[in-house]
């Protein structure tokens, strides 16, 4: 019952205060604290906040204070406050929907900068606007990335983050280097990914970069710290876009000289 009276809105001091109160029916604050396993002094304040929301009222007998608890169909009535009250919100929010919207807008041209740090930060900005319709069934994504460092760091979250781009049916176009050399096609192509490996000579870093239609994520690992940086600006991004295009061309010109010896 606790819970369920926290669910309808009550905190739980107020909710253990009216439980003892239905199970009094009508006393003395004294007695309601000792039922409800509260100092005297709190008890008072939560019956104060049971009157005002009219789930208990008070009487004045010989000179003594009783306080009665309410039908508890009045909690009903309580949703309902909240539920007009919630509307009243929704309405003043449409009212001024128009001029937020005219303040954010003023910041489209600014490119938007974010600092994430330890691994839940890096995890936060690994599904940064995965569910928000920025990312469609038509957007590729490109990366730079060090495998073997993804998968020491976020071997869980790094199949999850791959499961949940196929899933979308987004293709992905990476640089990157693994110790154990190239990945199968045949297992890229299940993956809906085009990969093109390079030594970890030519990527001397322990960490990963990731360019969306919208913005650029960048993940570091190699440091005391993990963090991470997010830009987002589409034409940031589709700049490092244009660097992935020219690294591309050198990595495949790297693998064809290892080809040849």
């Amino acid at each position: 019952m606790l819970t369920l009276l926290m669910k309808l809105g009550l905190s739980e001091k107020e909710a253990r205060v009216y439980l003892a109160l239905l199970e009094l029916a009508k006393d003395t604050a004294i007695n309601i604290a000792a039922k409800a396993k509260m100092p005297r002094a709190t008890v008072y304040v939560m019956l104060d906040k049971l009157i005002h929301s009219g789930l208990a009222s008070q009487v004045t007998e010989s000179g003594k204070t009783f306080f009665i608890a309410e039908d508890p169909h009045e909690l009903d009535r309580l949703i309902t406050t909240q539920i007009n009250e919630l509307e009243q919100r929704r309405t003043s929010l449409s009212d001024s929907i128009q001029q937020l919207i005219a303040l954010y807008n003023r910041q489209q041209d600014k490119p938007a900068v974010r600092y994430y740090e330890g691994e839940e930060g890096l995890i936060a900005l690994d599904s940064y606007r995965l569910n928000t319709g920025a990312v469609n069934d038509k957007s590729e994504v490109y990366a730079f990335s060090n495998f073997d460092a993804l998968e020491d760091i976020f071997p869980n979250r790094r199949k999850k983050s791959v499961d949940d781009r196929v899933n979308r049916g987004v293709k992905s176009n990476v640089i990157y280097s693994r110790k154990e050399g190239p990945i199968p096609p045949k297992e890229n192509k299940k993956l809906l990914r085009e990969g093109c490996w390079v030594p970890e000579s030519y990527m001397p870093f322990m960490g990963s970069v990731g360019v969306h239609p919208w913005g650029v994520k960048i993940y570091e690992f190699g440091g005391s710290k993990k963090r991470g940086i997010l830009i987002e600006d589409d034409r940031i991004a589709e700049m490092v876009r244009s660097l992935f295009r020219l690294a591309w061309l050198g990595a495949e010109h790297i693998n064809k000289n290892d080809a040849r010896h």
